[in-house]
């Protein structure tokens, strides 16, 4: 099984949360960047066809660029520490968009129904650290960041990029 997912690149940001990425984001290691995730698990990669990606392309080509705010430093009940980007509609409407083209990919495998957009800092980090990297980002923030692509990662060993969406390019 080779999972693939829809995410969009924060590479800003990457400075700023890489330190404990490396530690404590098991994806990091694997090879993703700082990212907003808009569906994962998307198909797995035998079952996407290239009307799929034609599907997606005109999808996210329906969607103009936007710009968002990294401004906020939180933590999900799983021990998640992140940064939430505000607005976070944008993110929103690109997870419905995508799960109402494809409603056999429910977002996190259905389990969250409505996910709460975020670039992910890292899992399970020691309380004492979680709290020293949220004081950390939380003085370099906010940070304003531009969006306009979305792309297709694979997951083979690594996690790898397959194909990129531009938003607002319309064939």
């Amino acid at each position: 099984m080779v999972q693939t997912a829809l995410l969009v690149p924060i590479p800003r940001i990457g400075p700023l949360i890489d330190p404990w990425r490396r530690r404590h984001d098991p994806v990091a290691a694997e090879g993703i960047p700082p990212h907003v995730t808009v569906l994962w698990p998307f198909l797995e990669q035998h079952q996407i066809t290239a009307e799929d990606v034609e599907t997606l392309r005109q999808l996210f080509g329906r969607f103009d660029p936007f710009d968002v705010e990294l401004a906020r430093v939180g933590m999900f009940d799983q021990d998640i520490l992140h940064v939430l980007p505000e607005p976070d509609e944008p993110f929103r409407q690109l997870t419905a968009a995508v799960h109402a083209a494809f409603p056999q990919a429910p977002p996190y495998e259905g389990r969250h129904p409505d996910p709460t957009p975020h670039v992910t800092v890292g899992h399970r980090i020691p309380r004492p650290s979680a709290k020293h990297a949220a004081r950390s980002l939380m003085l370099a923030l906010p940070m304003r960041v531009h969006v306009d692509v979305v792309q297709l990662w694979v997951h083979s060993g690594d996690w790898v990029p397959g194909a990129s969406f531009p938003l607002g390019h319309r064939p």
